[in-house]
């Protein structure tokens, strides 16, 4: 259990891979491919500050100041085998 009983939220995130082949000529063949993290761009926060051993006392407590994941990245790439 959280100290305080507090608790911060679920840190869900969806990556993704796309390919597609197309054939060029006889053996030759092109692969496109497509890579995303974090698809659709939410934002997770992290947990509320000063829920250590200061508690409320503290000048910072509750407050969310970071974010604990990367904002989208797309990285797409082209393979040509033969």
């Amino acid at each position: 259990m959280a100290p305080l009983n507090l608790w911060a939220q679920d840190k869900p995130n969806l990556d993704m891979s796309l390919r597609r082949t197309f054939p060029i000529y006889r053996e030759w063949n092109a692969a496109f491919d497509i890579d995303m993290s974090n698809v659709f761009n939410h934002v997770i926060y992290n947990g509320p500050s000063g829920l250590t051993v200061q508690g409320p006392t503290s000048a910072t407590f509750g407050t969310i100041s970071s974010i604990s994941n990367a904002p989208r990245d797309v990285q797409a790439s082209l393979r040509i085998s033969w």
